[in-house]
Formats: C-alpha cells, sequence, structure tokens
C-alpha cells in the first residue's frame, strides 16, 4: 500500500503487549527506527486481561521505549472491533479509550483510531470488512487501515 516507504514488520500473529514488551528490545530496538507502530491488545482481551491491564502493559512498553528510543516517534493503532469478539467489544472500547487519554498526556506518542472507522450507525463492527472467520480483516478492512494510516506517514 505505500511502495515509496521502507518498513520493517515485526509482528507475529497471537503476540500481547507481553510479548511485545520481552521482545522488543531484541527485535525491533536494534534497528533504531524514526516511527514504530504498534498493534497489540486485541489478542489480550480475548486471553482474559481487562482494559486496565492492556493499559499498564501499552504504558510499560512507552517506557522501555522511550528509554531506548528517546527520539522515535509512537503511534498505537486502536485495537479493532470484530464480529468475532463482539462479546468484548465493551472492553476494547474502554481499552482504546484509556489508552487514547493516556497518549494526550505522553509526548511523541499518537493514537490512532481506526476503530470508529470499522463500526456502523448502531455501533457494530462492519461485516463486509472481515473474512469468513469474522475476525482478520479483508481488503476493505484493511484499505480502511491504509486510508487512517496514511496521514501518519508522511
Amino acid at each position: 500500500d505505500f511502495p515509496k516507504l521502507t518498513f520493517i514488520n515485526r509482528a507475529f500473529g497471537g503476540s500481547e503487549f507481553e510479548d511485545l514488551n520481552f521482545y522488543a528490545p531484541r527485535i525491533v530496538f536494534p534497528y533504531k527506527p524514526r516511527k514504530i507502530f504498534v498493534y497489540e491488545g486485541d489478542n489480550d482481551i480475548n486471553s482474559g486481561n481487562n482494559a486496565e491491564r492492556v493499559l499498564e502493559d501499552f504504558k510499560k512498553f512507552i517506557e522501555i521505549t522511550q528509554k531506548a528510543l528517546p527520539e522515535t516517534k509512537i503511534y498505537f493503532i486502536s485495537i479493532k472491533p470484530s464480529p468475532a469478539r463482539i462479546s468484548l467489544l465493551n472492553e476494547i472500547q474502554k481499552a482504546n479509550r484509556l489508552i487514547e487519554n493516556e497518549t494526550k498526556r505522553l509526548k511523541g506518542v499518537e493514537f490512532v483510531d481506526v476503530a470508529s472507522k470499522m463500526l456502523d450507525s448502531e455501533n457494530k463492527p462492519l461485516s463486509d470488512i472481515f473474512l469468513a472467520d469474522n475476525l482478520h480483516m479483508n481488503e476493505k478492512g484493511y484499505a480502511i487501515w491504509r486510508d487512517v494510516l496514511s496521514k501518519y506517514l508522511k
């Protein structure tokens, strides 16, 4: 989607904030990136962690990253709503609010809201932006992310 930009993808499926906090010093920090885009929290909440725990793990990531890479901008991509995890939607939205509020007081950290663009007028996840598993996004879902993220990549 962004052929003129260089990205280093350090993501792996099923990760949680705890994993990111453990592995970032080895698989992210050595590259000394100018920007880090973080997507975590979805699996955390699905594993039983509450919004407050997700916030605490987010804060730990910010702390270790800013200590290691003080000039690096950090962008937290909001936790996506999905039909497969509709029962967790309230906790997902709570985690997003907590993290968004936290980013407002932090220097060099921004909240990237993709979640609100993925909801219909009744505050339910759009059904046509997901694969058959109702969890992972299809091209239409990723187009939403591309459109939102493009302004942070300039």
